[in-house]
C-alpha cells in the first residue's frame, strides 16, 4: 500500500508548482497581454496567413525562411481549433506550457537514482522563479514549446534505453524531428540523441548501426523538408545570414556570463565569465565521462541523459555563434539549457547527504546547500521584483507595452491609414509595429551590411518611410538615407517621423 501512496504523492507535490507557473504568466500578462517581439510578429502573422490563406507568409507577405515552420504551424493549429488569435490565446497557451514544463521536470526528478521531497521542492521552485524561463513564457516565442520538447525528449530517451524497442526509438526520433522545425537549434537534439546511441555499451554493433541510421533519417526528415522548402520559395536554407564576427573566447565568456547570472555570487566581468564558462563546460564533460565509466545502468540514467543534452546544446550554441552571426548569447538562447544544467549539477546532492556517516556532517552539508539555495532565491527575487514592477506599470517589453500602444506615431498611422497609397511600399526600422499595431503591411529597411539590398532600395522612386526613434538598433540610418534620397517630411512626433520619397 505504501508504494502507490508514494507514487501518488510524487505526482501531487508538483501540482502547486505547476499552478504557480501558470499564474505567473497571467500576472505578467495582466497589463497589456502577452509579450510580442519582432520574432513574435513573424510567428503570429505566418500562423494567421496559414489559417486564412493556406500559405506560410510573414507580415510583409514574403515566405518565412528565417524561422522554421514548426512553431507557426503550432500557433495556426491553436487558432484553427479554438478560433482564438494566438496573441489573445498567448497568456493561456504559455501558462499551460510553463506548467507542463514544471510538471514534466517533476516526472524526471522522480526517476533520479537518489532524490528526496526537500530536494524536489527546491529544484522545482528554482524552475518556477527562474528569470530566464519567466522571460520566455511571458513572450510569444518558440522557446516556450522548444523547452517542453527537450524535457519530453529526455523522458523518451530514458524509456528507449530501458527496452531498446523500435517503437521507443521512433518516439525519440519524432520528438527530435519536431524540435528541429520548432527551432533550428533543434539539431542539437539530434546530436545529443546520436551521441547517446553511439557511446552506448549495451547496444550490439549491428543493432546500434541500424538504430543510428533510423534515428538520423527520421529525426532530420522534417528539417530536410523545411530546408528544401526554404530554398525553393526564398532562395536561402535558413535566411540571409552573416558570417560569425565573435571569437570563440568571447562566446564562451558570454556563455559564462549568462550562467553566472543564474547563480547567486558571480559578478558580470569578462574574465570571470570566461573562467565560469570553461568551468561549466569542463564540469559537464567530467560528469558525462563519469557516468559512462560507471557502466550502463548509470549511462542510461536520467542524470546522464540530461548531462549529455546540456553538453551538446551548450557546445552547439557556442560554436554556431562563432560560425554564424546572430544575437549575442543571452538568456533566451540558453533558456533550454537552464533545467538540464540544474539537474546535472544538483542530482547527486541527495546521495552525497545520505553518504555522510555522521549526523553532524549531514547537517553541515544540508546547511551549506540551503545557504547556496537561499542566495540563489534572493538573487532571483531581486530580478523578478524588478521585472514585475516594470511589466505591471508599462506591460511586458515589446509591441504590447505602453511605449508602442501609446506611441504618437503609431496613433497617427492608425487614424490616417487612408493617407498611405497602397501602390507604394512602406519602409520602416520597425515594420513589425506597423503590421501589429496599425494593420498595414510594411517592409524592413535594408541592412547596410548587404550593399545589393541597399542599392535596390535606393533605386526605387516612390515609397514611404516610417521612422521610430525608440528602436535601439537600426538596419540603415535615417542620415544615410537622406544623403541619397530627397525625403519630404509628412509629420514628426517625439517618438518618430514619417517621410515620403517621390522622385
Amino acid at each position: 500500500m505504501n508504494r502507490p501512496a508514494s507514487a501518488l504523492l510524487d505526482r501531487l507535490y508538483a501540482i502547486p508548482f505547476s499552478i504557480a507557473a501558470f499564474l505567473i504568466v497571467f500576472i505578467y500578462s495582466k497589463h497589456g497581454g502577452i509579450g510580442i517581439s519582432p520574432d513574435s510578429i513573424v510567428y503570429v502573422s505566418s500562423a494567421r496567413s496559414l489559417v486564412e490563406h493556406g500559405k506560410l507568409l510573414g507580415y510583409n507577405q514574403f515566405p518565412v525562411v528565417d524561422f522554421p515552420f514548426g512553431y507557426p504551424i503550432f500557433l495556426a493549429a491553436i487558432k484553427f481549433i479554438t478560433h482564438v488569435d494566438p496573441v489573445v490565446a498567448g497568456p493561456y497557451l504559455n501558462g499551460f506550457l510553463f506548467a507542463a514544463v514544471v510538471y514534466t521536470s517533476s516526472m524526471i526528478i522522480n526517476k533520479f537514482v537518489n532524490h528526496s521531497l526537500g530536494y524536489k521542492c527546491i529544484v522545482l521552485l528554482c524552475i518556477v522563479v527562474a528569470p530566464s524561463l519567466q522571460e520566455v513564457y511571458s513572450m510569444l516565442w518558440s522557446e516556450s514549446l522548444f523547452i517542453l520538447l527537450s524535457l519530453l525528449l529526455i523522458l523518451a530517451l530514458h524509456r528507449y534505453f530501458k527496452t531498446y524497442t523500435l517503437s521507443g526509438l521512433l518516439l525519440v526520433s519524432l520528438i527530435v524531428s519536431v524540435a528541429c522545425v520548432t527551432r533550428y537549434a533543434g539539431i542539437a537534439f539530434a546530436g545529443a540523441g546520436g551521441t547517446l546511441l553511439l557511446f552506448d555499451k549495451k547496444l550490439r554493433p549491428g543493432k546500434k548501426a541500424q538504430h543510428i541510421i533510423i534515428f538520423s533519417f527520421i529525426s532530420l526528415l522534417l528539417l530536410a523538408i523545411n530546408l528544401y522548402r526554404n530554398l525553393h520559395v526564398g532562395g536561402f536554407l535558413t535566411g540571409n545570414r552573416e558570417k560569425g564576427i565573435t571569437p570563440l573566447s568571447d562566446n564562451i565568456s558570454y556563455f559564462g556570463s549568462v550562467v553566472g547570472n543564474w547563480l547567486p555570487f558571480f559578478p558580470d566581468h569578462y574574465t570571470i565569465s570566461l573562467v565560469v564558462g570553461w568551468i561549466v563546460l569542463l564540469a559537464i564533460i567530467a560528469i558525462c565521462v563519469y557516468y559512462w565509466v560507471k557502466g550502463n545502468q548509470w549511462y542510461t540514467s536520467f542524470e546522464n541523459i540530461t548531462s549529455v543534452f546540456a553538453l551538446v546544446y551548450a557546445s552547439f550554441i557556442i560554436l554556431s555563434s562563432t560560425i554564424s552571426h546572430y544575437e549575442r548569447i543571452n538568456d533566451r538562447l540558453l533558456s533550454p539549457l537552464y533545467i538540464p544544467l540544474l539537474f546535472s549539477f544538483t542530482s547527486r546532492i541527495p546521495a552525497l547527504i545520505q553518504m555522510e556517516k555522521t549526523r553532524g556532517l549531514r547537517i553541515a552539508t544540508i546547511a551549506f546547500c540551503l545557504t547556496i539555495s537561499a542566495g540563489f532565491f534572493y538573487r532571483q527575487y531581486q530580478n523578478n521584483l524588478e521585472f514585475y514592477e516594470d511589466v505591471s506599470t508599462y506591460g511586458i517589453p515589446g509591441y504590447t507595452d505602453d511605449t508602442w500602444v501609446h506611441s504618437q506615431t503609431v496613433n497617427f498611422i492608425q487614424q490616417h491609414k487612408s493617407f498611405f497609397n497602397p501602390a507604394y511600399c512602406i519602409y520602416s526600422n520597425a515594420p513589425e509595429s506597423i503590421y501589429f499595431n496599425c494593420g498595414l503591411v510594411g517592409e524592413n529597411l535594408p541592412n547596410s551590411k548587404f550593399p545589393k539590398d541597399v542599392d535596390e532600395f535606393y533605386s526605387e522612386d516612390h515609397y514611404y518611410i516610417v521612422w521610430f526613434n525608440n528602436k535601439e538598433e537600426t538596419p540603415l540610418s535615417l542620415h544615410e538615407i537622406k544623403q541619397h534620397k530627397n525625403l519630404k517630411q509628412i509629420t514628426s512626433f517625439t517618438d518618430g517621423e514619417i517621410y515620403e520619397c517621390e522622385e
